[in-house]
């Protein structure tokens, strides 16, 4: 994914979205800190996690391995991870039942 690049209106600073170390998770980056971000060990300040698959911003993001190849992982928001691996209690509440006529024969 290729960096994002975008103007803060309260710093009119420049904040992108990166990598945080190799196959790692996306965040919000910045040179100069914007309201509330915390100091990156390397430099620069830190925002919120970028998911890999709608690019939103979110509080957190999970480790997932794709269904279609489970050699490639993607860090997702939670919205995005139902979307692709439904949980099994997500899957509980969305089964659709068979009617009994077809069940009890």
């Amino acid at each position: 994914m290729a960096s994002i690049c975008e103007k803060d209106q309260a710093t009119q600073g420049s904040v992108e979205t990166r990598r945080m170390w190799a196959n790692g998770p996306f965040r919000q980056w910045s040179e100069a800190r914007v309201s509330r971000w915390i100091p990156y060990t390397t430099g620069g300040y830190v925002g919120a996690y970028v998911c890999e698959k709608c690019t939103q911003t979110c509080s957190g993001v999970y480790k997932v391995k794709m269904p279609t190849n489970n050699t490639v992982e993607m860090w997702l928001c939670g919205t995005c991870r139902t979307a692709v691996k439904p949980t099994k209690r997500h899957l509980a509440t969305h089964v659709e039942h068979a009617p009994l006529s077809a069940v009890c024969m």
